[in-house]
């Protein structure tokens, strides 16, 4: 883990409460402080309260879908700016290519991919993010 970020702030927006343990579990083991919420309305306003250093956004969720949640996250002031991993098992074409271009940095099919590799992603995400506020 690259000590530039240990300690990155992640908000997990998962429903499955056994894979979020997992993914907190992975996570905390390298460094990242996490907080878990399971619905739309939860995460906005942990958004509001907290201003994490990236997001991880499930797509299927209780009420409002992860689309929706991530065009608000978007649009939103506070969040606007924070990068955002979703990871789902929604793999087909169409559902990477709206997640991206609604704004996610990065998609990830939950079944193809290991849990223990989504704190390397983060990384990879948080340095290309930190790498373009230095220049802008």
């Amino acid at each position: 883990m690259d000590e530039k970020f240990s300690n990155a702030s992640v908000l997990i927006v998962e429903d499955d409460e056994s894979y979020a343990r997992l993914l907190v579990s992975n996570l905390q083991t390298r460094g990242f402080k996490t907080e878990v919420v399971s619905d739309s309305k939860t995460a906005l306003e942990k958004s509001e309260e907290i201003k994490f250093d990236v997001i991880i956004l499930d797509l299927i969720l209780p009420g409002e879908s992860g689309f929706e949640l991530l065009e608000k996250f978007r649009n939103n002031p506070t969040t606007a700016d924070i990068p955002i991993l979703v990871l789902s098992n929604l793999g087909q074409d169409r559902n990477i290519e709206q997640a991206l271009s609604l704004g996610a940095n990065d998609f990830i099919v939950k079944i193809y991919f290991p849990v223990t590799e989504i704190p390397y992603r983060l990384e990879s995400i948080l340095r290309t993010a930190d790498f373009r506020r230095k220049r802008i």
